[in-house]
């Protein structure tokens, strides 16, 4: 499936991330408060070539279905 594929390229990345999937389908991934401009990038082109829309964003709550915490999670940069 797309999305564990997904979260196994943001894990070979390296990428310290939180993913979660709501209940309505959306993916944000969570790259935690100030978190540099590359790192969006990384993410961006990660979900691409996967095949994914994901909203990248500092953090976010409410109506999770699923979460995953990627090489330790997100934290402030």
């Amino acid at each position: 499936m797309i999305f564990e594929k997904l979260l196994k390229e943001l894990k070979k990345s390296g990428l310290q991330v939180t993913v979660k999937r709501f209940d309505n389908g959306e993916v944000r991934v969570l790259c935690g408060w100030n978190y540099p401009d590359k790192m969006y990038f990384q993410v961006s082109d990660i979900a691409e070539g996967v095949g994914i829309e994901v909203r990248i964003s500092a953090e976010s709550s409410g109506g999770v279905f699923e979460e995953f915490v990627i090489n330790g999670g997100y934290r402030r940069h």
